[in-house]
């Protein structure tokens, strides 16, 4: 029984490093062509891992330049906020009457709002007139015939 579990740990071992050194080529079964596959395997992705870099730093390359451009569209920009920043400063300081002058309120009233409205001016000024010419006319009839008196 000894030997028979030895034998198992033997194989156990064999299949652990048979795992960590990968599959064995077909070719012939030798350590020779397995180190030559290996070899072949590692070159490729040396590779693999060279373009993969060219790859990032030609991107990276873009990127830079790309905020480059956007850093010198950014700096014009603050410059231009500088300069009317400026001339606002200046407006203010100096009290410009420009600068100080109200801005002209507009009142935007729909054309029914506006009708409705004229309307209702029209009447009160006609009621006014009505009513003042009422009272007149009130006024001046009590005057030519006083109303009698009740006792």
């Amino acid at each position: 029984m000894a030997g028979g579990s030895a034998m198992e740990a033997l194989r156990e071992r064999m299949t652990q490093l048979e795992e960590a050194l990968g599959e064995w080529p077909r070719d012939d079964g030798t350590v020779a062509s397995w180190a030559e596959n290996t070899m072949g395997e590692i070159q490729l992705q040396r590779n693999m891992l060279e373009s993969h870099d060219n790859f990032v730093e030609e991107k990276m390359a873009e990127f830079k330049t790309e905020m480059q451009s956007r850093i010198d569209e950014f700096k014009v920009t603050l410059q231009t906020y500088g300069e009317d920043i400026a001339v606002l400063k200046k407006a203010v300081l100096q009290g410009s009457p420009q600068a100080l002058k109200p801005l002209p309120k507009l009142e935007s009233l729909s054309p029914k709002a506006s009708m409705a409205t004229e309307t209702r001016r029209n009447w009160r000024i006609s009621c006014g007139t009505s009513s003042s010419s009422l009272r007149l006319l009130m006024f001046l009839m009590a005057r030519r015939f006083p109303s009698p008196v009740c006792i």
